[in-house]
């Protein structure tokens, strides 16, 4: 079986034509088409009439520009019309359509049917594509970095939210509790909070500190479980 990339067919100057022989394989291939957003070349849905009935068995379509708007789309003649117009003849039944780079494939300007990025004479089309192309990236790059952002700050507590010691019990005997924290938003590192007096209070009574130079801190983290040991 014969493999056809869709950007080929898609492109009037690579001239193919797809013959349908049943009537079957020419309502598939349409609504195949119409999936992706292709219509005839005068603009109507492809999903209206196959055509079909007209030339039976020898019935082509091929991606042509209408001669009347300019538009790209399909159109559809007996399969000797398209071997004079030296167009490459492909049995529907024996390929099968592959997608060389769906994303590229996709952009198009929708006023046109899919008008050609290639398209020489057409600025305005190719400005409005590589404009709305530009939005869409953008508009993904930020959500991709706000992803990225969430995923790095899970499980970091700002210290203006809590400390290491509020988790504690309020009977709590203990006089340190070590965590990861994040200095000035940058290093990451060990750190511990330490009583510093009195210690015969509660907890939450109780004057904590950092240990070390630790007063630029701003986020912390418990420190992670170990490992399990596995089995032998």
């Amino acid at each position: 079986m014969g493999r056809i990339k869709w950007s080929d067919f898609m492109n009037p100057e690579k001239k193919i034509a797809i013959n349908c022989q049943t009537e079957d394989d020419a309502e598939e291939f349409l609504q195949m088409l119409d999936a992706r957003g292709v219509k005839w070349r005068d603009g109507e849905s492809l999903l209206c009439n196959s055509m079909f009935s007209l030339h039976d068995l020898n019935t082509a379509y091929a991606i042509t520009h209408c001669p009347i708007n300019g538009y790209r789309g399909i159109s559809y003649s007996q399969k000797n019309y398209y071997e004079q117009e030296k167009f490459t003849i492909y049995r529907y039944s024996e390929v099968e359509f592959v997608d060389d780079n769906e994303l590229v494939d996709r952009l198009h300007c929708p006023k046109c049917y899919q008008c050609p990025l290639e398209k020489p004479d057409c600025k305005k089309c190719r400005k409005t594509v590589q404009a709305d192309a530009a939005k869409t990236i953008t508009e993904l790059l930020d959500r991709a970095e706000r992803a990225e952002n969430q995923l790095a700050d899970a499980g970091w507590i700002s210290v203006e939210d809590r400390l290491p010691e509020d988790d504690l019990p309020e009977d709590s005997k203990r006089q340190r509790v070590t965590v990861l924290v994040c200095v000035n938003g940058k290093t990451v590192s060990l750190a511990s909070r330490i009583v510093k007096s009195p210690v015969y209070k509660t907890v939450h009574e109780r004057i904590w500190a950092w240990s070390k130079d630790k007063s630029h801190v701003t986020h912390w983290m418990p420190l992670p479980k170990p490992p399990k040991e596995e089995n032998p």
